[in-house]
């Protein structure tokens, strides 16, 4: 994570009904071994719900010219879903352009 820029992520979980996802900046390293990290979500997001209920989620570090995929989670830009990958080892999606 040291590697890591402060920036821009999406935050993405799996859910019964499908996939959920959220743009973030609050994305805080707590411990290198074993990866553990912090991120700030809103109580009323369906994010929020779909980390809870499927108890794992992905984080999507994007960059610059990433931006798109940023404006379409914060709610900016019509929503995707063929674009939605699945990630084996967490049993929860990651957005991939």
């Amino acid at each position: 994570m040291a590697r890591v820029p402060a920036g821009v992520v999406v935050i993405s979980a799996r859910t019964e009904n499908g996939y959920r996802g959220m743009t973030a900046s609050s994305l805080v390293s707590i411990s290198a071994d074993p990866p553990w990290v912090l991120v700030g979500l809103e109580r009323e997001a369906a994010t929020h719900a779909a980390v809870l209920q499927g108890n794992a989620f992905n984080v999507s570090v994007l960059t610059r010219s990433q931006e798109f995929i940023a404006d379409r989670f914060a709610g900016r830009a019509p929503a995707i879903d063929a674009m939605w990958r699945a990630c084996r080892t967490a049993l929860a999606p990651r957005a991939s352009p």
